[in-house]
């Protein structure tokens, strides 16, 4: 799947970007390996089924045609930002929503 969005900004010019999405890292790498379209960055969630986002980054980063890809890992525990940035990884963002809070929201209830 793919999307291009567009960031307005009244002092500079819009911000065009191609966004193609895929459901797990392995998929990710099968397109990337692929080599059909050049990514100038990937992002992607730290815990995933399969093959998890830090061996993603590894894998992108042992491959010659693919280790100067930025890659910028996601996750909702800072655990795993040092590790990631140790591997290679231009960033690390961590999510604002964690399961606790999540689960915390949950089990509260209803006021309705």
């Amino acid at each position: 799947m793919s999307a291009t969005s567009s960031t307005p900004s009244s002092s500079s010019p819009a911000l065009v970007f191609k966004v193609t999405t895929v459901e797990s890292a392995s998929k990710a790498l099968d397109k990337l390996l692929r080599g059909d379209m050049s990514y100038q960055m990937v992002i992607t969630d730290y815990e995933m089924p399969g093959m998890t986002g830090y061996d993603l980054l590894k894998t992108i980063k042992e491959t010659s045609s693919l280790r100067n890809i930025p890659v910028v890992l996601v996750s909702s525990d800072k655990k795993f930002s040092d590790e990631c940035l140790n591997a290679g990884a231009h960033n690390f963002i961590e999510k604002l929503v964690k399961l606790l809070d999540v689960e915390t929201l949950v089990k509260q209830p209803s006021s309705k």
